[in-house]
Protein backbone atom coordinates (compact mmCIF):
# COMPACT_ATOMS: atom_id res chain seq x y z
CA UNK A 1 0.00 0.00 0.00
CA UNK A 2 2.73 2.63 0.88
CA UNK A 3 4.23 1.85 -2.46
CA UNK A 4 1.47 2.01 -4.67
CA UNK A 5 0.77 5.22 -2.94
CA UNK A 6 4.21 6.74 -3.30
CA UNK A 7 4.80 7.96 -7.36
CA UNK A 8 7.69 6.37 -9.05
CA UNK A 9 9.67 3.46 -7.73
CA UNK A 10 9.67 2.57 -3.85
CA UNK A 11 8.38 5.36 -0.87
CA UNK A 12 9.96 7.04 1.53
CA UNK A 13 9.98 6.24 5.09
CA UNK A 14 12.44 7.73 7.73
CA UNK A 15 13.37 5.51 10.65
CA UNK A 16 11.52 1.94 9.93
CA UNK A 17 9.96 0.62 6.57
CA UNK A 18 6.80 2.88 8.06
CA UNK A 19 5.46 -0.95 9.39
CA UNK A 20 6.19 -3.78 11.49
CA UNK A 21 6.85 -6.58 9.17
CA UNK A 22 5.52 -10.00 10.56
CA UNK A 23 8.48 -12.13 9.18
CA UNK A 24 11.00 -10.58 10.58
CA UNK A 25 14.29 -9.38 9.38
CA UNK A 26 16.60 -10.73 6.22
CA UNK A 27 19.74 -9.26 7.70
CA UNK A 28 21.20 -4.96 7.11
CA UNK A 29 24.83 -3.81 5.70
CA UNK A 30 26.64 -1.13 7.75
CA UNK A 31 30.09 0.11 6.36
CA UNK A 32 32.84 -2.79 6.75
CA UNK A 33 29.98 -5.49 7.02
CA UNK A 34 30.18 -8.75 5.10
CA UNK A 35 27.61 -11.43 4.94
CA UNK A 36 27.84 -14.22 7.39
CA UNK A 37 26.21 -17.47 5.71
CA UNK A 38 24.35 -19.75 8.27
CA UNK A 39 25.48 -23.58 9.82
CA UNK A 40 24.05 -26.19 8.08
CA UNK A 41 20.77 -27.18 9.10
CA UNK A 42 19.87 -23.94 9.74
CA UNK A 43 17.76 -20.73 8.08
CA UNK A 44 16.21 -17.77 7.85
CA UNK A 45 12.62 -17.36 6.99
CA UNK A 46 11.38 -15.95 4.03
CA UNK A 47 7.16 -16.98 3.23
CA UNK A 48 6.21 -17.75 0.15
CA UNK A 49 4.34 -15.45 -1.65
CA UNK A 50 6.12 -12.83 0.52
CA UNK A 51 7.77 -8.89 -0.25
CA UNK A 52 11.00 -8.84 -0.10
CA UNK A 53 11.47 -5.26 1.44
CA UNK A 54 14.86 -2.87 1.06
CA UNK A 55 15.18 0.06 3.09
CA UNK A 56 18.13 2.19 2.02
CA UNK A 57 20.04 5.23 4.10
CA UNK A 58 20.90 7.63 1.53
CA UNK A 59 22.94 10.80 2.39
CA UNK A 60 22.83 13.86 0.08
CA UNK A 61 25.68 14.57 -1.50
CA UNK A 62 25.27 17.93 -3.49
CA UNK A 63 24.87 16.51 -6.50
CA UNK A 64 22.49 14.07 -8.75
CA UNK A 65 23.57 10.41 -7.62
CA UNK A 66 22.96 6.78 -9.22
CA UNK A 67 21.49 3.99 -7.05
CA UNK A 68 23.53 1.04 -7.69
CA UNK A 69 22.20 -1.36 -4.62
CA UNK A 70 22.43 -4.72 -4.98
CA UNK A 71 21.11 -7.48 -2.61
CA UNK A 72 21.77 -11.31 -3.06
CA UNK A 73 20.15 -14.16 -1.57
CA UNK A 74 21.41 -17.54 -0.72
CA UNK A 75 18.86 -20.46 -0.17
CA UNK A 76 19.20 -23.50 1.88
CA UNK A 77 19.51 -26.93 0.49
CA UNK A 78 18.48 -29.61 2.60
CA UNK A 79 16.38 -29.42 5.58
CA UNK A 80 16.12 -27.13 8.13
CA UNK A 81 15.87 -27.92 11.85
CA UNK A 82 16.38 -24.41 13.43
CA UNK A 83 15.50 -20.94 12.10
CA UNK A 84 18.15 -18.34 12.88
CA UNK A 85 16.92 -15.14 14.73
CA UNK A 86 18.21 -11.97 15.32
CA UNK A 87 18.05 -10.30 18.87
CA UNK A 88 19.18 -6.34 19.12
CA UNK A 89 20.41 -5.71 22.73
CA UNK A 90 20.18 -1.85 22.54
CA UNK A 91 20.17 1.52 24.48
CA UNK A 92 17.62 4.08 23.43
CA UNK A 93 17.85 6.74 25.77
CA UNK A 94 21.16 7.84 25.00
CA UNK A 95 21.85 11.84 25.71
CA UNK A 96 26.16 12.53 24.97
CA UNK A 97 26.61 15.88 26.67
CA UNK A 98 28.81 18.11 24.81
CA UNK A 99 32.49 17.86 25.77
CA UNK A 100 31.91 14.23 27.39
CA UNK A 101 34.62 12.31 26.40
CA UNK A 102 33.62 9.15 28.64
CA UNK A 103 29.80 9.03 28.19
CA UNK A 104 29.00 5.50 28.82
CA UNK A 105 25.80 3.58 28.09
CA UNK A 106 24.53 0.28 29.94
CA UNK A 107 22.05 -1.96 29.11
CA UNK A 108 20.83 -5.37 28.90
CA UNK A 109 18.24 -8.52 28.15
CA UNK A 110 17.13 -11.76 30.10
CA UNK A 111 16.58 -14.38 27.66
CA UNK A 112 13.88 -16.82 28.89
CA UNK A 113 14.92 -20.04 27.09
CA UNK A 114 17.94 -21.51 26.51
CA UNK A 115 19.56 -20.66 23.21
CA UNK A 116 22.95 -20.67 21.25
CA UNK A 117 24.98 -17.64 19.98
CA UNK A 118 26.66 -18.06 16.61
CA UNK A 119 27.37 -14.17 15.90
CA UNK A 120 27.44 -10.35 17.06
CA UNK A 121 27.10 -7.26 15.63
CA UNK A 122 27.76 -4.07 17.14
CA UNK A 123 26.80 -0.84 15.83
CA UNK A 124 27.45 2.69 16.82
CA UNK A 125 28.15 6.02 14.71
CA UNK A 126 30.99 8.58 14.75
CA UNK A 127 31.35 9.40 18.66
CA UNK A 128 31.60 5.39 19.54
CA UNK A 129 35.24 4.69 21.00
CA UNK A 130 34.49 0.82 21.98
CA UNK A 131 31.98 -1.66 23.20
CA UNK A 132 31.52 -4.98 25.32
CA UNK A 133 29.10 -7.47 25.02
CA UNK A 134 29.26 -10.21 27.63
CA UNK A 135 27.02 -12.44 28.90
CA UNK A 136 25.65 -13.30 32.81
CA UNK A 137 24.57 -16.94 33.44
CA UNK A 138 22.35 -18.13 36.15
CA UNK A 139 25.35 -19.37 38.33
CA UNK A 140 27.00 -16.08 37.89
CA UNK A 141 29.37 -17.04 35.87
CA UNK A 142 30.43 -14.64 32.43
CA UNK A 143 31.05 -15.18 29.10
CA UNK A 144 32.67 -12.25 26.96
CA UNK A 145 31.27 -12.69 23.79
CA UNK A 146 32.39 -9.19 21.78
CA UNK A 147 34.87 -6.65 22.78
CA UNK A 148 36.10 -3.95 20.63
CA UNK A 149 38.50 -1.80 22.06
CA UNK A 150 38.66 0.76 19.15
CA UNK A 151 35.59 1.14 16.97
CA UNK A 152 35.83 2.44 13.75
CA UNK A 153 32.58 3.24 12.31
CA UNK A 154 33.62 2.60 8.18
CA UNK A 155 35.22 -0.82 9.47
CA UNK A 156 31.66 -2.30 11.17
CA UNK A 157 31.67 -6.08 10.53
CA UNK A 158 29.88 -9.46 12.29
CA UNK A 159 31.38 -11.10 14.58
CA UNK A 160 31.27 -15.30 14.11
CA UNK A 161 32.03 -17.52 16.95
CA UNK A 162 34.27 -20.44 15.62
CA UNK A 163 31.75 -22.60 18.40
CA UNK A 164 28.67 -21.09 18.85
CA UNK A 165 28.06 -20.24 22.51
CA UNK A 166 25.28 -21.92 24.60
CA UNK A 167 23.33 -19.67 26.75
CA UNK A 168 20.95 -21.38 29.17
CA UNK A 169 17.82 -19.33 30.37
CA UNK A 170 18.04 -16.65 32.64
CA UNK A 171 21.09 -15.76 31.05
CA UNK A 172 21.59 -11.96 31.03
CA UNK A 173 22.94 -10.27 27.88
CA UNK A 174 24.68 -7.05 28.35
CA UNK A 175 26.07 -4.34 26.33
CA UNK A 176 28.60 -1.47 27.73
CA UNK A 177 29.82 1.67 25.72
CA UNK A 178 31.82 4.54 25.52
CA UNK A 179 31.68 7.13 23.40
CA UNK A 180 33.78 10.43 23.02
CA UNK A 181 31.57 14.26 22.28
CA UNK A 182 34.90 15.77 23.17
CA UNK A 183 37.36 18.28 20.49
CA UNK A 184 39.23 15.64 21.07
CA UNK A 185 37.35 13.09 19.06
CA UNK A 186 38.85 14.11 15.26
CA UNK A 187 35.50 12.09 13.96
CA UNK A 188 32.96 14.49 16.00
CA UNK A 189 30.55 15.86 13.41
CA UNK A 190 29.86 18.76 15.32
CA UNK A 191 32.64 21.73 15.48
CA UNK A 192 31.89 22.79 18.35
CA UNK A 193 30.59 19.49 20.05
CA UNK A 194 26.62 19.10 20.49
CA UNK A 195 24.56 17.31 22.36
CA UNK A 196 23.49 14.10 20.57
CA UNK A 197 20.80 11.65 21.09
CA UNK A 198 20.21 8.78 20.07
CA UNK A 199 18.76 8.88 15.92
CA UNK A 200 18.96 7.68 12.13
CA UNK A 201 21.55 10.28 10.95
CA UNK A 202 25.18 9.29 10.71
CA UNK A 203 25.81 12.22 13.02
CA UNK A 204 23.22 10.90 15.37
CA UNK A 205 24.38 7.97 17.78
CA UNK A 206 23.38 4.48 18.41
CA UNK A 207 24.13 1.96 20.68
CA UNK A 208 23.31 -1.86 19.49
CA UNK A 209 23.94 -5.44 19.16
CA UNK A 210 22.88 -7.63 16.62
CA UNK A 211 22.78 -11.49 18.39
CA UNK A 212 22.61 -13.88 15.62
CA UNK A 213 21.12 -17.04 18.01
CA UNK A 214 19.01 -20.19 17.59
CA UNK A 215 16.52 -21.98 20.10
CA UNK A 216 17.82 -24.70 21.80
CA UNK A 217 14.50 -26.64 21.68
CA UNK A 218 13.47 -25.77 18.37
CA UNK A 219 13.27 -28.79 16.07
CA UNK A 220 11.35 -27.71 13.34
CA UNK A 221 12.21 -31.40 11.39
CA UNK A 222 9.93 -32.78 14.10
CA UNK A 223 7.30 -29.50 14.18
CA UNK A 224 8.71 -28.27 17.04
CA UNK A 225 8.82 -24.57 17.07
CA UNK A 226 9.94 -21.88 19.37
CA UNK A 227 7.15 -19.64 20.47
CA UNK A 228 9.31 -17.10 23.00
CA UNK A 229 11.54 -15.55 20.81
CA UNK A 230 11.92 -12.35 18.89
CA UNK A 231 11.50 -12.83 15.42
CA UNK A 232 12.83 -8.80 14.09
CA UNK A 233 14.77 -6.40 14.52
CA UNK A 234 12.56 -4.01 15.71
CA UNK A 235 10.91 -6.33 18.20
CA UNK A 236 13.22 -4.96 21.10
CA UNK A 237 13.71 -8.50 22.41
CA UNK A 238 11.76 -11.38 23.91
CA UNK A 239 8.52 -10.69 25.29
CA UNK A 240 9.24 -10.19 29.06
CA UNK A 241 11.61 -7.29 27.74
CA UNK A 242 9.09 -5.23 26.15
CA UNK A 243 8.18 -3.34 29.70
CA UNK A 244 12.19 -2.87 29.49
CA UNK A 245 11.98 -1.09 26.50
CA UNK A 246 9.08 0.80 26.91
CA UNK A 247 10.65 2.57 29.74
CA UNK A 248 14.06 3.20 27.34
CA UNK A 249 11.76 5.10 25.31
CA UNK A 250 10.13 7.30 28.12
CA UNK A 251 13.34 7.68 29.46
CA UNK A 252 14.53 9.33 26.23
CA UNK A 253 12.10 11.86 26.15
CA UNK A 254 11.47 12.72 29.49
CA UNK A 255 13.14 15.94 28.88
CA UNK A 256 12.86 17.27 32.49
CA UNK A 257 13.42 14.00 34.28
CA UNK A 258 10.61 14.33 36.25
CA UNK A 259 9.57 10.46 35.50
CA UNK A 260 6.16 11.40 33.67
CA UNK A 261 5.77 12.62 29.99
CA UNK A 262 3.95 15.72 29.65
CA UNK A 263 2.21 16.82 26.05
CA UNK A 264 4.95 18.16 24.51
CA UNK A 265 7.50 15.53 25.29
CA UNK A 266 4.21 12.60 24.44
CA UNK A 267 3.83 14.47 21.34
CA UNK A 268 7.58 14.19 20.51
CA UNK A 269 7.52 10.06 21.64
CA UNK A 270 4.10 9.62 19.57
CA UNK A 271 6.45 11.17 16.31
CA UNK A 272 9.56 8.65 17.25
CA UNK A 273 7.30 5.65 17.47
CA UNK A 274 5.69 6.34 14.56
CA UNK A 275 9.08 7.25 12.32
CA UNK A 276 10.56 4.21 13.56
CA UNK A 277 7.16 1.36 13.48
Amino acid sequence: ALDEAAPGRGYTSFGGPGFSPKSGTLGGWAPGNESVPTPSGVGMLLPKGADIVLQVHYHKSGKPEEDLTKIGLTFCKGPIDKRMRVLPVLYLPLRIPAGDSKYMAHTNVTIPTDITVHSVTPHMHLLAREMLVTATLPDESTKKLVRVPDWDFNWQTTYAFKQPVTLPAGSKIEVEARYDNSTGNPLNPNNPPKQVHWGEETTDEMCIAFLRYTVDSEHLTRGQVAQDAPDSMGSGGFAGNQMRLLRQVMEMFDEDKDGRINTEEGKDMADFIRKNN
